[in-house]
Formats: structure tokens, C-alpha cells, sequence
């Protein structure tokens, strides 16, 4: 998720409105990622801003300011505003924060980001307004029907657990409530020892983070879905 802007904005000290009229041209871009650990339980939001601004000085405005970065990452009750170091006026900058909240389950958990960066002379002059996302992790269990020697074969076990899947189009799912271990009898145990096959997934704003996470048991897990 990239969100780039770029403002020219104009600003003036008040006490010598006709010597400081400083020029901004911002380059700066925003990213905010939303990533599942391979626990299948902690979920981990980063928030970057990088960049840098062109600033035309005219005569009369006292040199030496400050640029700092300040970020808003927030997950649930985990997390706010953080500074950054402070560079010169044209210096590039990279400054980013992870924050991480585990086992949220089904529920939905707020993420918030955004940031801006401040001139220690002229105030606020790059702005990403805070952005909100709603998160939790989706859950799909599937239950072994059969093996042909190479393949294992599952169908959906939701649906008979009176869940409802969700992800139903990633990792080899398809919308008939299907999932084939190809090749899963190759692997080490084979396939036809898992009778059950979950898959985790980061669901940010009701759409699936492709990436997912499989885990695989001998009995029904305790929430087959969510």
C-alpha cells in the first residue's frame, strides 16, 4: 500500500513577512504494510515515510533549520506517535516503525497510520492524513477425503462446522470448497497423515493478504473458521 504525495506549499514567518517566504517542493512517499507471522498469530503493521524536499531560501530568512519525521502507527491499543531524528532542510529521509499485536482471532482490530514532517522554524510542511484499517485473521479448515498415491484430496470442513470460509480463492482454494495437496504424499509425513488442513490469512480491510499460513492437525481444530 503506497500512498506518494507531492506538495508545493508556500510559508511565511510571521514577525518578517516580507524576507521569509520559504519555497517547499516535497518528494516524499508513505507505505504502510500489514503482515501474519509464521506463528499464525501475531500480526505486525509497518509504517514508513521516506523522501526528501527542495526548499528555495530567499535572502533575509535565518538559516539552519530542522526537518523531522513523525509517525502515527498504531494496532488496537498498541502503538502511537514517534519522532524521528531530525536532519537539514534537503536531507534525505527514511524513518519507519513496526508495531505488533498478537492472537486478535476474528475480532476486528483497528490499524491506524499516517505521519507529516515539521520544519523547526516553519511548522508542519508535508502532511499523510491518518489512514484507518480494519484487520483480523481469516481462517479456512479443510477435511481429507481421499489420496491417489500422489495427491491428497480435500474438501471444505467449514461449512459442516457451521463456520463460513474465508480466503476461498488463495493457496489452491477454489470457490467448489476444494484443496489439493499436489504432490503431498511426497512429503515428509505425506499428506494422508494431516486430516485436517487449515489456512490462516491476514484479511486487511475485508480483502486477503495472498500470502498464507498453513497448519495441518489429526483432529478438528477447536475454531475450524473465522
Amino acid at each position: 500500500m503506497i500512498r506518494k504525495l507531492v506538495i508545493a506549499l508556500a510559508l511565511c514567518l510571521l514577525f518578517l513577512p516580507s524576507k521569509c517566504s520559504a519555497q517547499f517542493q516535497n518528494h516524499f512517499s508513505t507505505y504502510t504494510t500489514q503482515s501474519l507471522e509464521s506463528d499464525g498469530i501475531t500480526v505486525d503493521q509497518t509504517y514508513q515515510i521516506e523522501g526528501y524536499t527542495t526548499v528555495q531560501v530567499p535572502p533575509g530568512m535565518r538559516a539552519g533549520a530542522v526537518h523531522t519525521p513523525h509517525v502515527y502507527n498504531t494496532l488496537g491499543s498498541v502503538g502511537g506517535w514517534t519522532t524521528g531524528g531530525g536532519g537539514c532542510a534537503s536531507c534525505y529521509v527514511n524513518f519507519a516503525t513496526t508495531v505488533s499485536a498478537q492472537d486478535i482471532g476474528d475480532a476486528l482490530l483497528p490499524g491506524d497510520t499516517g505521519g507529516n514532517m515539521v520544519c523547526s522554524i516553519a511548522g508542519e510542511f508535508f502532511l499523510d492524513p491518518i489512514i484507518i484499517y480494519n484487520i483480523h485473521i481469516g481462517k479456512n479448515t479443510f477435511v481429507l477425503l481421499y489420496n491417489d498415491g500422489y495427491n491428497c484430496y480435500y474438501q471444505n470442513y467449514c461449512n459442516r462446522a457451521g463456520g463460513t470460509p474465508s480466503c476461498p480463492n488463495e493457496n489452491g482454494l477454489d470457490p467448489s470448497g476444494e484443496y489439493v495437496a499436489i504432490g503431498g504424499m511426497d512429503w515428509t509425513p505425506p499428506c494422508s497423515y494431516d486430516t485436517y488442513v487449515t489456512f490462516k490469512h491476514l484479511v486487511v480491510n475485508y480483502v486477503c493478504v495472498p500470502v498464507g499460513i498453513i497448519r495441518r492437525y489429526n483432529t478438528p481444530p477447536a475454531e475450524p473458521c473465522q
